[in-house]
Protein backbone atom coordinates (compact mmCIF):
# COMPACT_ATOMS: atom_id res chain seq x y z
CA UNK A 1 0.00 0.00 0.00
CA UNK A 2 1.26 3.44 -0.92
CA UNK A 3 -0.11 6.82 0.06
CA UNK A 4 0.52 9.52 -2.49
CA UNK A 5 -0.84 13.05 -2.40
CA UNK A 6 -1.08 14.67 -5.84
CA UNK A 7 -1.12 18.46 -6.19
CA UNK A 8 -3.37 19.42 -9.14
CA UNK A 9 -2.74 23.15 -8.78
CA UNK A 10 -0.01 25.39 -10.10
CA UNK A 11 1.25 26.33 -6.64
CA UNK A 12 2.79 24.25 -3.87
CA UNK A 13 0.59 23.02 -1.03
CA UNK A 14 1.95 22.79 2.50
CA UNK A 15 0.72 19.87 4.62
CA UNK A 16 1.23 21.29 8.10
CA UNK A 17 0.42 18.06 9.97
CA UNK A 18 3.48 16.29 8.62
CA UNK A 19 5.54 19.42 7.98
CA UNK A 20 5.95 18.70 4.29
CA UNK A 21 5.14 20.32 0.96
CA UNK A 22 3.52 18.98 -2.20
CA UNK A 23 5.23 20.68 -5.13
CA UNK A 24 3.07 22.44 -7.73
CA UNK A 25 1.60 20.00 -10.29
CA UNK A 26 3.55 17.20 -8.64
CA UNK A 27 3.09 14.65 -5.89
CA UNK A 28 4.30 13.63 -2.44
CA UNK A 29 4.90 10.03 -1.33
CA UNK A 30 3.99 9.70 2.34
CA UNK A 31 6.41 7.69 4.47
CA UNK A 32 4.90 4.78 6.40
CA UNK A 33 6.14 6.42 9.62
CA UNK A 34 3.87 9.38 8.87
CA UNK A 35 0.67 7.37 8.37
CA UNK A 36 -0.46 7.83 11.96
CA UNK A 37 0.12 11.58 11.87
CA UNK A 38 -1.63 11.83 8.50
CA UNK A 39 -4.65 10.03 9.97
CA UNK A 40 -4.96 12.40 12.93
CA UNK A 41 -8.02 14.58 13.32
CA UNK A 42 -6.07 17.80 12.66
CA UNK A 43 -4.57 16.37 9.45
CA UNK A 44 -7.94 15.11 8.20
CA UNK A 45 -9.51 18.50 8.86
CA UNK A 46 -6.66 20.20 7.00
CA UNK A 47 -6.73 17.88 3.99
CA UNK A 48 -10.50 17.40 3.62
CA UNK A 49 -11.08 20.89 2.23
CA UNK A 50 -8.29 20.54 -0.35
CA UNK A 51 -9.35 17.03 -1.36
CA UNK A 52 -13.03 17.98 -1.72
CA UNK A 53 -11.99 21.01 -3.79
CA UNK A 54 -9.96 18.77 -6.07
CA UNK A 55 -6.67 20.53 -5.24
CA UNK A 56 -5.29 17.30 -3.76
CA UNK A 57 -5.94 13.86 -5.15
CA UNK A 58 -5.10 10.77 -3.10
CA UNK A 59 -3.50 7.86 -4.94
CA UNK A 60 -2.99 4.39 -3.48
CA UNK A 61 -0.06 3.50 -5.72
CA UNK A 62 -2.37 1.95 -8.29
CA UNK A 63 -5.04 4.51 -9.07
CA UNK A 64 -6.41 7.92 -8.12
CA UNK A 65 -9.22 7.77 -5.58
CA UNK A 66 -12.39 9.80 -5.38
CA UNK A 67 -12.55 12.44 -2.68
CA UNK A 68 -14.60 10.20 -0.38
CA UNK A 69 -12.32 7.23 -0.99
CA UNK A 70 -9.22 9.40 -0.56
CA UNK A 71 -10.26 10.83 2.80
CA UNK A 72 -11.16 7.38 4.07
CA UNK A 73 -7.90 6.01 2.72
CA UNK A 74 -5.64 8.42 4.54
CA UNK A 75 -7.47 7.60 7.78
CA UNK A 76 -6.11 4.07 7.52
CA UNK A 77 -2.97 3.61 9.62
CA UNK A 78 -2.09 0.07 8.58
CA UNK A 79 -1.42 -1.33 5.08
CA UNK A 80 -4.63 -3.37 5.04
CA UNK A 81 -4.93 -5.59 1.99
CA UNK A 82 -7.74 -7.78 0.70
CA UNK A 83 -6.76 -11.32 -0.21
CA UNK A 84 -8.79 -13.90 -2.04
CA UNK A 85 -7.50 -17.43 -2.49
CA UNK A 86 -4.03 -16.26 -1.43
CA UNK A 87 -3.96 -13.58 -4.17
CA UNK A 88 -3.60 -9.93 -3.17
CA UNK A 89 -6.59 -8.12 -4.63
CA UNK A 90 -5.53 -4.63 -3.54
CA UNK A 91 -6.16 -2.14 -0.77
CA UNK A 92 -9.21 -2.94 1.31
CA UNK A 93 -10.72 0.50 0.90
CA UNK A 94 -10.64 0.31 -2.90
CA UNK A 95 -11.83 -3.26 -3.33
CA UNK A 96 -15.59 -2.84 -3.27
CA UNK A 97 -16.68 -5.88 -5.24
CA UNK A 98 -14.91 -9.20 -5.08
CA UNK A 99 -15.68 -12.89 -4.91
CA UNK A 100 -14.77 -15.07 -1.95
CA UNK A 101 -16.11 -17.92 0.13
CA UNK A 102 -19.49 -16.71 1.37
CA UNK A 103 -18.84 -13.05 0.47
CA UNK A 104 -21.12 -11.58 -2.17
CA UNK A 105 -20.25 -7.91 -2.09
CA UNK A 106 -18.50 -5.22 -0.04
CA UNK A 107 -19.53 -1.57 -0.26
CA UNK A 108 -18.34 1.58 1.48
CA UNK A 109 -20.65 4.56 1.73
CA UNK A 110 -19.78 8.25 1.74
CA UNK A 111 -19.31 8.21 5.52
CA UNK A 112 -16.80 5.39 5.28
CA UNK A 113 -19.20 2.79 6.64
CA UNK A 114 -18.54 -0.65 5.15
CA UNK A 115 -21.36 -3.09 4.41
CA UNK A 116 -20.46 -6.74 3.79
CA UNK A 117 -22.98 -9.03 2.11
CA UNK A 118 -22.21 -12.53 3.37
CA UNK A 119 -24.08 -15.67 2.40
CA UNK A 120 -24.76 -18.18 5.15
CA UNK A 121 -23.08 -21.54 4.66
CA UNK A 122 -25.38 -24.16 3.23
CA UNK A 123 -26.90 -26.24 6.02
CA UNK A 124 -27.62 -29.93 5.50
CA UNK A 125 -28.17 -31.33 8.99
CA UNK A 126 -31.80 -31.22 10.08
CA UNK A 127 -33.24 -30.42 6.65
CA UNK A 128 -36.01 -32.42 4.98
CA UNK A 129 -37.68 -32.70 8.39
CA UNK A 130 -40.93 -34.70 8.53
CA UNK A 131 -42.99 -35.91 11.47
CA UNK A 132 -46.19 -37.93 11.78
CA UNK A 133 -48.09 -39.58 14.64
CA UNK A 134 -51.09 -41.79 15.32
CA UNK A 135 -51.99 -41.51 18.99
CA UNK A 136 -55.16 -43.61 19.21
CA UNK A 137 -55.42 -47.34 19.91
CA UNK A 138 -55.38 -49.73 16.94
CA UNK A 139 -55.96 -53.46 17.40
CA UNK A 140 -55.77 -56.59 15.25
CA UNK A 141 -56.14 -60.33 15.57
CA UNK A 142 -54.78 -60.89 12.06
CA UNK A 143 -51.63 -62.83 11.28
CA UNK A 144 -51.01 -60.39 8.42
CA UNK A 145 -49.03 -57.24 9.01
CA UNK A 146 -51.18 -54.16 9.61
CA UNK A 147 -50.04 -50.59 9.10
CA UNK A 148 -50.38 -48.31 12.10
CA UNK A 149 -48.79 -45.15 10.64
CA UNK A 150 -46.81 -44.21 7.54
CA UNK A 151 -44.41 -41.33 6.99
CA UNK A 152 -43.87 -40.25 3.38
CA UNK A 153 -40.94 -37.97 2.56
CA UNK A 154 -40.92 -35.24 -0.02
CA UNK A 155 -38.69 -35.64 -3.07
CA UNK A 156 -35.43 -35.64 -1.11
CA UNK A 157 -31.84 -35.54 -2.39
CA UNK A 158 -29.60 -38.56 -1.97
CA UNK A 159 -27.84 -38.66 1.39
CA UNK A 160 -27.79 -40.02 4.93
CA UNK A 161 -30.92 -39.58 7.05
CA UNK A 162 -32.16 -40.36 10.54
CA UNK A 163 -35.45 -42.15 11.12
CA UNK A 164 -36.73 -42.28 14.68
CA UNK A 165 -39.72 -44.14 16.06
CA UNK A 166 -41.70 -44.65 19.24
CA UNK A 167 -44.89 -46.53 20.13
CA UNK A 168 -46.61 -48.50 22.88
CA UNK A 169 -47.74 -52.08 22.27
CA UNK A 170 -49.68 -54.78 24.07
CA UNK A 171 -51.36 -58.19 23.57
CA UNK A 172 -53.84 -60.21 25.58
CA UNK A 173 -53.24 -63.86 24.75
CA UNK A 174 -50.48 -65.59 26.71
CA UNK A 175 -48.26 -67.27 25.53
CA UNK A 176 -48.65 -66.02 21.96
CA UNK A 177 -46.54 -63.14 20.69
CA UNK A 178 -47.43 -59.68 19.45
CA UNK A 179 -45.05 -58.45 16.75
CA UNK A 180 -44.11 -54.95 15.57
CA UNK A 181 -41.70 -53.70 12.91
CA UNK A 182 -40.36 -50.57 11.19
CA UNK A 183 -40.33 -50.79 7.40
CA UNK A 184 -38.63 -48.77 4.66
CA UNK A 185 -40.36 -48.44 1.30
CA UNK A 186 -42.47 -51.52 2.04
CA UNK A 187 -39.55 -53.86 1.34
CA UNK A 188 -36.86 -53.46 3.99
CA UNK A 189 -37.31 -54.16 7.70
CA UNK A 190 -35.26 -51.67 9.69
CA UNK A 191 -36.12 -53.09 13.10
CA UNK A 192 -38.47 -55.71 14.55
CA UNK A 193 -39.88 -56.22 18.03
CA UNK A 194 -41.87 -58.91 19.81
CA UNK A 195 -43.92 -58.89 22.97
CA UNK A 196 -43.65 -62.45 24.26
CA UNK A 197 -45.99 -64.49 26.42
CA UNK A 198 -43.85 -63.94 29.48
CA UNK A 199 -44.36 -60.20 29.08
CA UNK A 200 -48.12 -60.48 28.90
CA UNK A 201 -50.04 -58.51 31.50
CA UNK A 202 -52.44 -56.87 29.01
CA UNK A 203 -50.70 -53.55 29.71
CA UNK A 204 -48.79 -51.41 27.27
CA UNK A 205 -45.03 -51.57 26.82
CA UNK A 206 -42.97 -48.72 25.28
CA UNK A 207 -40.70 -49.24 22.28
CA UNK A 208 -38.43 -46.59 20.76
CA UNK A 209 -35.30 -46.27 18.66
CA UNK A 210 -33.68 -44.71 15.61
CA UNK A 211 -31.45 -45.65 12.70
CA UNK A 212 -29.24 -43.83 10.22
CA UNK A 213 -30.15 -44.83 6.67
CA UNK A 214 -28.61 -44.00 3.30
CA UNK A 215 -31.29 -43.10 0.77
CA UNK A 216 -31.38 -42.42 -2.95
CA UNK A 217 -32.98 -39.26 -4.28
CA UNK A 218 -36.76 -39.34 -4.55
CA UNK A 219 -39.75 -40.14 -2.34
CA UNK A 220 -39.47 -42.75 0.43
CA UNK A 221 -41.87 -44.22 2.99
CA UNK A 222 -41.47 -45.52 6.53
CA UNK A 223 -44.16 -47.55 8.31
CA UNK A 224 -44.84 -48.90 11.78
CA UNK A 225 -46.62 -52.23 11.37
CA UNK A 226 -48.04 -54.75 13.85
CA UNK A 227 -49.69 -58.20 13.93
CA UNK A 228 -50.77 -61.12 16.13
CA UNK A 229 -49.15 -64.55 15.77
CA UNK A 230 -52.14 -66.72 16.75
CA UNK A 231 -55.66 -65.95 17.90
CA UNK A 232 -55.08 -63.18 20.43
CA UNK A 233 -55.31 -59.41 19.98
CA UNK A 234 -52.33 -57.11 19.42
CA UNK A 235 -52.77 -53.44 20.25
CA UNK A 236 -50.67 -50.37 19.48
CA UNK A 237 -51.00 -46.68 20.36
CA UNK A 238 -48.98 -43.44 20.48
CA UNK A 239 -47.10 -44.39 17.32
CA UNK A 240 -44.72 -41.68 16.06
CA UNK A 241 -42.18 -41.35 13.25
CA UNK A 242 -39.64 -38.55 12.87
CA UNK A 243 -37.28 -38.02 9.94
CA UNK A 244 -34.49 -35.60 9.03
CA UNK A 245 -31.31 -35.34 7.00
CA UNK A 246 -27.91 -35.98 8.59
CA UNK A 247 -25.50 -35.44 5.69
Amino acid sequence: MSKILKNTTGIEIIVKAIGNTIPASSQLLINVEEYLILASADSITELTTAINAGDIVVNNGTKDLSSTEGIRYIQMTEPTQVEEGGVNKGDAITVYNFTGAGINNVTVDAAGKATIDVSAAAVTFGTEYTYIESEGVSATGSLEWQEKVQLTTSGIPAGDYRIGWAFEGSHDDEPEDAQFRIRLDGTETINEFRLGGDDDDSGYHPFAGFKRVTLTSGVHTFEIEFRETDDGTTKIKRARLEFWRVS
